[in-house]
């Protein structure tokens, strides 16, 4: 199928009427059925966390509305289920007690002698650019985000997944090499989904290789937006990132995070942070981080409003206030071009000192101090797996980069 013209077959070809129900195949162990008609989007009027009606995306990427089907768990799973079972099942149980994962640990140590003369940096800072403020494509991005109508007949996204999509993003980012002119094996058979298991089963393998840190090539398709848009790509996505999510959130290295203080930056933070972005940055990186509200909800002792996201800019001016521009995962490209979202180093006025900022979580509150404090941050860190998750990155794609590589041909492109 050259250059697959996939969401033109779907868009023409609209899936006959099916039964409320059908059975279809699993997928990465999960029972799934096929159901006729569009994903329900229920007003998100409020949410557990800092996720606000506002500012939430319009569903306009989403697929099942020129498809006619969406797909769903045969039985709908609880996050909190979800978390123990894959953290238990997937992850290295002695990792919780201290051991640690020997080959995180290599990709950590790698990442500590990754300096800007490396030969991998110009490839990092193109792939880098496109994801830019200023440079935003919605081709580039996928056709899913951390929503609640996403995860209709899933899970009921509790905590909410952005730890796993800020994974996949990142992982897609630096990983996902398209190849429009290239055949999958199998064929698509447009409006008959319980038809395309060998199909679907040649991108899965793929999909895993990427979201565990190794580059693929991905035949039939142009771009991220493109092969995220198929129901069946974009429905496994959402799969893997409930697993890439609890394999991060409930971890030994982690779950300092979630026991974390809500206690808000010093300005020596501050500069330190900004600077460590910026070297991140420098080399072509896009540093995931982690934040928190000053005023969270708290559970257990921990902190139930974090974010994880993509940084992809930092400007900081001589008074010490500044932005720091991030890929917000809970957004498509399309609303990000609109407005594009930023943590806000500012100055308090009354105080004189600084404070970061995070306007999407602005909310009228009963008082006015209440209101400004809604947006105020506490605790803004590099994620602790970003240097093991980009080291893994790095060396995989010195073998698929290497001159001798048939694949090197895909890092030339750039």
């Amino acid at each position: 199928m050259k250059r697959i013209q996939l969401l033109a077959v779907l868009t023409l070809n609209p899936l006959p009427v099916l039964a409320a129900s059908l059975p279809s195949y699993p997928m990465g162990g999960w029972e799934v059925v096929i159901r006729s008609g569009n994903v329900e989007r229920k007003p998100q009027i409020s949410h557990k966390t800092h996720e606000m009606d506002t500012e939430r995306s319009s569903p306009t990427e989403d697929p099942s509305p020129r498809t006619g089907y969406h797909l769903a768990l045969r039985t709908f799973e609880k996050q909190a289920a979800i978390g123990r079972r894959m953290a238990l099942s997937k992850m290295n149980p002695f990792s919780i007690l201290g051991s640690g994962n020997s080959r995180e640990s290599d990709n950590r140590e790698l990442y500590g002698k990754f300096n800007s003369r490396d030969r991998l940096v110009p490839f990092l800072r193109a792939r880098q650019s496109r994801y830019l403020y200023g440079n935003l494509n919605p081709e580039n991005g996928p056709a899913l985000v951390n929503s609640d109508y996403e995860y209709d007949g899933i899970s009921d996204r509790a905590f909410g997944f952005c730890w796993g999509f800020s994974t996949m993003n990142r992982f897609f980012a630096y990983l996902a090499f398209y190849d429009p002119a290239i055949e999958p094996p199998a064929p698509y058979i447009a409006g008959e989904p319980a038809r395309n298991e060998s199909w679907f089963r040649f991108y899965e393998g793929i999909i895993d290789d990427i979201m565990s840190g190794k580059p693929r090539v991905i035949p039939g398709f142009r771009n991220f937006s493109e092969f995220s848009a198929v129901p069946e790509i974009e429905f496994y996505l959402k799969l893997k990132n409930t697993e890439a999510w609890a394999r991060r959130a409930i971890s030994r290295s982690t779950l300092g995070t979630f026991f974390t203080s809500t206690r808000e930056l010093e300005s020596g933070e501050i500069d330190s942070l900004v600077g460590r972005l910026k070297r991140r940055l420098n080399r072509g990186e896009l540093p995931k981080i982690l934040f928190t509200a000053a005023d969270s909800r708290k559970q257990m002792g921990g902190t139930l409003d974090v974010h994880s996201v993509l940084v992809n800019g930092v400007r900081l001016e001589k008074d010490g206030t500044g932005e720091i521009d991030i890929w917000d995962i809970n957004f498509y490209f399309t609303d990000l071009i609109r407005d594009r979202k930023i943590l806000e180093i500012r100055k308090n006025a009354a105080t004189g000192r600084r404070e970061l900022h995070y306007r999407p979580w602005y909310e009228k509150k009963s008082t006015p101090e209440a209101t400004y404090r809604s947006s105020l941050l506490g605790q803004v860190r590099i994620s602790p797996d970003d240097a093991g998750e980009m080291g893994g990155i790095l060396r995989n794609l010195r073998g698929f980069c290497d001159e001798s590589a048939t694949t090197s041909r895909y890092c030339r492109d750039e």
